[in-house]
């Protein structure tokens, strides 16, 4: 079976993966009406040859514009364009791009130079994040400032933040946080809490984990078996978290006591045994104060891992992307 009207190519310099681009020139091509419903696509393996790419990423993007409702795929006959698709009226927007290509070989480009910045500035607009709106989760305020602060710097965002105890105390209160809100970024120790405290949550998610220095880990090497440790954040649920989602909680050779820095009785009480006392940087001054003259106090800063923020900018432009749609 011929399938010349099959004109699907790969730039392999494109900002898009090989799949994204496989799935919206097929889109395309359905949509223009160059594809049929009911037309017969190249089985996965044909057209992988055809374009020299990998198997199983025409797979995958079959099964993916099929579960989009733009193919069928049928076991044992093959991948057909769905029948129920709605062609959309393409003709303006096809006059202004190829009145825009013209222009540009008119001006002296070249296909390749016009194709790369196309998808280029394509790309960059698609994924702008400047504008959308994001609910920040944790349990203590500190924290949250820290994160809001650097999406804010980074992504040119609008944070709205609130504590996991708040949402857990009112659910009806949960549910208006999340009200025009493009995604929630919510500390990994607190996913599940926030599922149940916003059980049908249509947000979008993602967790976030804060990373201590890597010196640390050399500072918890030095202390000797059998030592009283003592951890200390801004409370004691903000504490244990910051105690497990961090190298501290491997290993028993140390006795650990978890405090928070709200319960001076109990600080007092752990400054009173413990020798060393780990303190997130957010309450490090204030815990100065309360010291012996022999106790060692190491501050822990916590830094937000890049590749955080990477994945809170692809998400936001997955949702823009799904929005525009």
């Amino acid at each position: 079976m011929k399938h010349d009207n099959i004109k699907v190519h790969i730039n392999r310099s494109s900002p898009f993966g090989v799949k994204e681009q496989l799935k919206r020139q097929i889109r395309h091509l359905i949509e223009n009406g160059e594809l049929a419903p009911r037309q017969a696509l190249p089985s996965a393996r044909d057209l992988a040859a055809m374009l020299n790419i990998n198997r199983n990423t025409v797979s995958f993007a079959y099964k993916e514009l099929s579960a989009e409702g733009f193919l069928k795929v049928v076991v044992g006959e093959g991948t057909f364009v769905d029948e129920r698709i709605k062609r959309k009226d393409t003709n303006d927007l096809n006059k202004v791009f190829i009145d825009a290509f013209a222009k540009a070989r008119k001006l002296g480009f070249n296909e390749n130079q016009i194709e790369d910045f196309f998808l280029t500035r394509l790309s960059s607009h698609s994924w702008t994040t400047e504008g959308c709106r994001i609910l920040v989760v944790d349990c203590n305020k500190e924290v949250i400032d820290h994160i809001s602060n650097t999406l804010e710097r980074e992504l040119s965002v609008e944070v709205e933040s609130v504590l996991i105890q708040d949402l857990e105390a009112d659910i009806k209160k949960a549910c208006g946080y999340l009200k025009d809100k493009h995604l929630v970024v919510c500390g990994f120790n607190h996913i599940e809490e926030f599922k149940k405290a916003v059980p049908n949550c249509d947000v979008k998610m993602v967790a976030i984990m804060l990373k201590p220095d890597i010196r640390i880990m050399h500072e918890m090497m030095q202390i000797p078996p059998g030592t009283k440790v003592g951890y200390c954040c801004a409370n004691q649920r903000s504490t244990e978290t910051f105690y497990r989602s961090s190298f501290f909680s491997g290993g028993s050779s140390l006795t650990r006591i978890l405090v928070g820095v709200d319960q001076p009785s109990k600080v007092k009480a752990m400054l009173d045994e413990c020798d060393t006392v780990f303190v997130t940087g957010y309450i490090y001054e204030r815990m100065q104060k309360l010291i012996k003259p022999n106790t060692r106090l190491i501050r822990v800063d916590l830094s937000i891992d890049p590749a955080n923020i990477d994945l809170i900018r692809e998400q936001l432009g997955s949702v823009q992307n799904r929005q525009r749609d």
